[in-house]
């Protein structure tokens, strides 16, 4: 064999003896490092194992977490269910305001509003737990109160403006002029010319207290005239076909009579009567107090904004007659809304201060129990049914969230 070719083979073998050399420590090291990870502490091993499942776990406790609350945000909050009643008047407007700029929902409550045309049937329905929390004109509120066992939790609009007694142009009444009857100079007529006249008037209304107050104004007693109970259109539509020398009538009627020419007599305004709206609740809203104050606090708010968004509230009051098919023009919701009035709230808490509420209170009942509608009795029922507690809750809610 070649030198070279005996270097070759013998460096060939130098290297391949060399690798062996290598491999054997290798391997050597392997079982090394494997016996001494054979040795180390079982705790330990467990402790790692366990630090791993425990990150595990909390993240998929995170995640779930996660997935909770992207669900809550997703599903809409339950609503507390509740049903109001309420006219189609300007004492009701706040109610129906608020339900369509959503107010109520913001206070989490899902309303119900039932719209009665006059206080009786709404009375009637309360009877049969149909609604928790009205507004209505006085008179239907003092029968609330007297016999349905309903408390009074405060008032909204001055409630006077359009109650009216009327009569015909031609009538002795409308020929003999104002200003006859001293103190109550805005009064038609004399006391001899009412005597004995027929008057078609919805008894326990508003307007029955209007003529009540005129009479006392006169001097007279309700023994004096001749009182034809009839619903307000009915009553309406019967002076218009002759019936009776004068008509107790409200609100669209009104406007409906003045456009017929008929003049007003008398009014709240003559008889010196001003009195406001009420709003009545049943046992069932008061055993729930969280809820009704809930319902007091969007009543007010809504009031001080049709209070101070004439405008916009008057077409609120048409697009509310239209709908309830109760007669009504653009120019008289106009009309109607900017007359009447609501306290301001300063005007309330002055109010509240002089007990003047209650004493609008008395005056009312005073009318009724001299025609022997009500008795004395009947007075401290009323009285003791008011309870302004909630409505002075919402006044300082409305101050502390909305008042500018």
């Amino acid at each position: 064999m070649p030198k070279s070719n005996k270097r070759k083979a013998a460096q060939k073998d130098g290297v391949q003896k060399m690798k062996k050399k290598l491999l054997a420590l290798f391997m050597a090291l392997v079982m090394v490092s494997g016996v001494m990870a054979g040795c180390g502490s079982p705790k330990e091993a467990e402790g790692e194992a366990a630090s791993a499942q425990t990150e595990g776990e909390g993240q998929t406790e995170n995640k779930q977490a996660e997935d909770g609350q992207e669900a809550d945000e997703d599903e809409p909050k339950e609503l507390t269910k509740v049903t109001l009643s309420a006219q189609p008047a300007l004492h009701s407007l706040g109610i129906y305001v608020a339900l369509d700029k959503g107010w109520f929902e913001e206070e989490g409550l899902d309303v119900d509003v039932l719209t009665y045309i006059a206080g009786a049937p709404q009375l009637e329905a309360v009877a049969s737990d149909s609604w928790s929390v009205g507004v209505m004109g006085i008179a239907a509120g003092v029968t609330g109160l007297v016999s349905y066992d309903l408390t009074c939790l405060g008032f909204s609009f001055w409630d006077y403006s359009s109650q009216k007694l009327y009569v015909r142009p031609d009538s002795e009444i409308a020929l003999a002029g104002q200003g006859q009857v001293e103190g109550y100079e805005g009064i038609y007529g004399t006391p001899e010319l009412y005597k004995g006249k027929t008057i078609l008037c919805t008894k326990g209304s508003l307007g029955h207290l209007q003529l009540l107050a005129t009479l006392d104004a006169l001097g007279l007693k309700e023994d004096d005239v001749n009182i034809v109970h009839m619903e307000i259109a009915a009553a309406y539509q019967a002076f218009l076909a002759g019936e009776g020398d004068a008509v107790c009538l409200w609100s669209t009627f009104s406007a409906d009579g003045e456009g017929e020419g008929l003049i007003p007599a008398s009014s709240c305004e003559a008889a010196k009567l001003f009195v406001p709206s009420v709003i009545l609740a049943s046992d069932k809203a008061l055993a729930d107090e969280e809820t009704t104050q809930k319902i007091m606090n969007v009543i007010f708010r809504g009031t001080m904004w049709v209070n101070e968004n004439r405008e916009e509230a008057a077409q609120y009051y048409y697009d509310l007659c239209i709908d309830e098919g109760v007669t009504c023009t653009e120019e008289y919701a106009l009309s109607y809304v900017q007359e009447s009035d609501a306290p301001t709230v300063e005007e309330y808490k002055a109010m509240f201060e002089g007990d003047e509420f209650s004493a609008n209170l008395e005056m009312a009942m005073k009318y009724y129990i001299a025609c022997g509608t009500y008795s004395e009795a009947d007075m401290d029922k009323v009285m003791n049914g008011f309870d302004g507690t909630m409505l002075m809750n919402a006044i300082e809610f409305y101050e502390e969230n909305y008042a500018e």
